[in-house]
């Protein structure tokens, strides 16, 4: 069995120091990213996840870590097997 999974907090990291770094960005745009980074925004767009022990994850870095928990746990048995054929119906007017 293959496990295969994103690394979101690494992905996120990497995307806002890209971000971060870039010559375009402006004052605000910069705090913004900042805040983010120190996890202090306020404009997610994603819910607060509840985990096992019934506790919230509100921050994005939290969030990135119970994605990637779940994500761990997803697998493909034979991932170069062909995925099925479906059959295509096709309604008459």
């Amino acid at each position: 069995m293959v496990i295969r999974g994103i690394l979101p907090v690494q992905d996120w990291r990497a995307t806002l120091q890209g971000k971060l770094s870039s010559d375009q960005v402006g004052t605000k745009r910069w705090r913004n990213l900042v805040k983010e980074k120190q996890g202090e925004s306020r404009g997610c767009t994603v819910p607060p996840f509840q985990r096992d022990d019934g506790a919230a994850a509100h921050t994005a870095k939290d969030k990135a870590d119970l994605t990637k928990h779940f994500a761990s746990k997803m697998s493909v048995p034979d991932p170069d097997k062909p995925p099925p054929t479906l059959l295509q119906t096709i309604k008459n007017k």
